[in-house]
């Protein structure tokens, strides 16, 4: 079950659960945390930037509200923490399809817009570094690494890892 299925629209959370790494739950995300014209403090994300090699016309900024980000920066984290590269390259550098695997070789998403948008979730909360033209990547900071709540080894790695995730500071 999803965000969207399990909290509409709303997405309001009580706690911390954990979610799987899909196109929905990012999606939902991502537009709750877009900033709009109540926002009063914004978070600006971007992607490609001059001063890593692009040109101005690459130089697309995306404004999520402030509060809202930090509200989700949990939910960021555990879903960048299934991805491939935060398993296995350990702050190493990431493509977009590095990212779109998951820790247990599963291709999550081929949607590229989906991709960026975790991409930005990631920027917009300081976990990624702006892409640098001339390797083709970006340096994911997040280590935290973390498992699908439908993998079958969830179970036992969440009794050890709850705390954890449920001790953070929103």
């Amino acid at each position: 079950m999803g965000l969207r299925e399990k909290y509409g629209k709303k997405l309001e959370m009580q706690g911390f659960e954990p979610i799987d790494l899909n196109e929905t739950d990012v999606d939902v995300i991502f537009k709750k945390c877009l900033a709009d014209e109540n926002t009063t403090e914004k978070e600006c994300s971007y992607l490609f930037s001059r001063e890593y090699g692009y040109s101005k016309e690459s130089e697309e900024s995306v404004f999520f509200d402030r509060k809202r980000i930090n509200e989700n920066r949990n939910n960021i984290l555990y879903l960048l923490g299934q991805t491939h590269p935060c398993h296995y390259y350990r702050e190493e550098n990431v493509t977009p399809k590095t990212i779109s695997q998951k820790y247990n070789g599963e291709i999550w998403t081929r949607n590229n817009g989906i991709i960026m948008e975790l991409l930005h979730l990631a920027r917009a909360i300081d976990e990624l570094s702006p892409f640098n033209k001339a390797t083709q990547d970006a340096i994911l900071l997040i280590m935290k690494t973390t498992l699908s709540p439908n993998d079958p080894n969830f179970p036992e790695w969440w009794k050890e890892h709850k705390s954890e995730w449920e001790d953070r500071k929103r």
